[in-house]
């Protein structure tokens, strides 16, 4: 097809439009650049020239697995040339900075890298054993943070690295801590694979710690998922510790709702009995309050979701057993005593009230006598009150008669009176006239 002519003349005046406006810009740009140069000659700066001409070399791509043999060739000339250090490998300063060195020079490896480190070290049998264990924890963290599944993988199909990892003390259990939940939040289907291929090579202390994170790190996407696996797999570490499968569980409502509602469904498949019993009041302490101390809770937020929750009389009674007051902070111990007074038999609310409030009272009994002061005439006030009286006797004993004698007439003050006459002193005389005329004054038979 041919082009008229004049389209030709067209775009060939177009072209030589645009030619002629770029000479004129580089042109500008050559005057300016001049400019520049004169400015900086008179100030005494000189131009760095540069050859606008000058190929660069092609980079060429270093062979990595070469590069992972030059390394390991290099660490393993320096620790022959140490020698056996046995005690002296971390206590001497020199020592240690040699070794860190040594380490050091593995930090520019990556991936699969490692593996080629590993076997060479393994076969190095000449190298001192704990230097060799030393390296491997190091190359194993770094590797377990580019690929945990291929250094769990190492960990357990490679039995000289494992017999070397954990028979030299080095840190395996850290090492397996944070590996395991890195694949598990990668691929949790090959992380529970790879367990329950590998957990019969693990001694106690690491399938204890493989199966714990491996139960928590699950639990953060499927907690009835991560219950079931316990179950399966590690049935012992689930009924020693269910309350960690919830650790760190936090306040949020939608955490602990989850939570709840897996461990119900759970549970519904356990055979009742004392083993699930216990279970369930260690889980549902730990999803209502967490494993932190009764310092780190807070009674608004965890009484709303109780409430909210809608246990059921079972549950609430798990719940709020002997081991729950640990979860109380203790300046909230008064709102806890009256949520509980509300909400379970009144003879477990008597026990728990007793207990309270009398370790309130041993530690801060200037804030347990205001509370006591200012709360309403409830049957709660009237345990706690009896508490007071009794914890405080062998330090204030007239303050202690007065908080008795403010009981109503009749079973908690007589029987109250009776304990600090049974408290009282009776070593001398004078302790034994005072105690007796305390006992004729109440009524107190002897």
């Amino acid at each position: 097809m041919r082009v008229p002519i004049f389209v030709t003349v067209a775009l060939l005046a177009a072209a030589a439009g645009l030619g002629w406006h770029d000479r004129q810009q580089l042109a500008a740009i050559r005057a300016t650049h001049a400019d520049l140069v004169q400015m900086a000659a008179a100030r005494g700066i000189r131009p760095i020239r540069q050859s606008m001409t000058k190929e660069t070399a092609p980079r060429v791509r270093p062979d990595s697995d070469a590069e992972a043999r030059r390394v390991m060739a290099e660490f393993l000339v320096r620790a022959r040339e140490m020698g056996p250090q046995g005690d002296k490998l971390w206590a001497d300063n020199g020592t240690r900075k040699r070794v860190e060195e040594m380490m050091g020079l593995m930090d520019t490896l990556r991936g699969k890298q490692f593996v080629i480190v590993i076997d060479e070290l393994l076969k190095a049998g000449d190298v001192e054993d704990r230097l060799r264990g030393k390296l491997l924890d190091h190359v194993m963290h770094k590797l377990s943070q580019d690929n945990p599944q291929l250094a769990l993988s190492l960990f357990t199909d490679r039995p000289g690295l494992l017999a070397l990892y954990v028979g030299n003390s080095s840190d395996a259990d850290h090492f397996v801590s944070v590996a395991v939940p890195a694949w598990v939040k990668l691929d949790p289907d090959a992380a529970t694979a790879w367990f329950k291929r590998t957990k019969h090579l693990l001694n106690e202390g690491l399938f204890k710690i493989a199966a714990g994170r491996m139960t928590h790190e699950l639990k953060s996407s499927d907690p009835l998922r991560a219950l079931e696996f316990a179950q399966a797999e590690a049935p012992d570490y689930l009924k020693e510790g269910i309350e960690y499968v919830f650790a760190d569980n936090g306040e949020a409502p939608e955490n602990r709702d989850a939570c709840l509602a897996a461990l119900r469904q759970w549970s519904a498949g356990i055979p009742d009995g004392t083993e699930r019993n216990e279970m369930m009041a260690k889980a549902l302490r730990c999803i209502a309050f967490g494993t932190s101390s009764g310092n780190e809770t807070n009674f608004k937020s965890v009484s709303r979701w109780i409430d909210d929750a809608r246990l059921s009389p079972a549950e609430l009674g798990f719940l709020c057993g002997e081991d729950v007051l640990y979860h109380f902070k203790r300046t909230e111990t008064g709102q806890w005593i009256e949520w509980l007074e509300a909400r379970i038999p009144p003879d477990i609310a008597r026990k728990h009230t007793q207990c309270l409030f009398s370790e309130w009272t041993e530690r801060d009994p200037l804030a347990a006598g205001q509370w006591l002061t200012h709360a309403s005439d409830t049957a709660a006030k009237r345990t706690a009150t009896r508490a007071y009286a009794e914890t405080v006797f062998p330090h204030d004993r007239d303050a202690a008669i007065q908080w008795a004698l403010t009981l109503p007439e009749g079973g908690d003050r007589d029987a109250t009176l009776k304990t600090l006459y049974e408290a009282w002193p009776k070593d001398s005389d004078t302790n034994q006239a005072a105690a007796d005329e305390f006992a004729r004054r109440h009524g107190i038979g002897k």
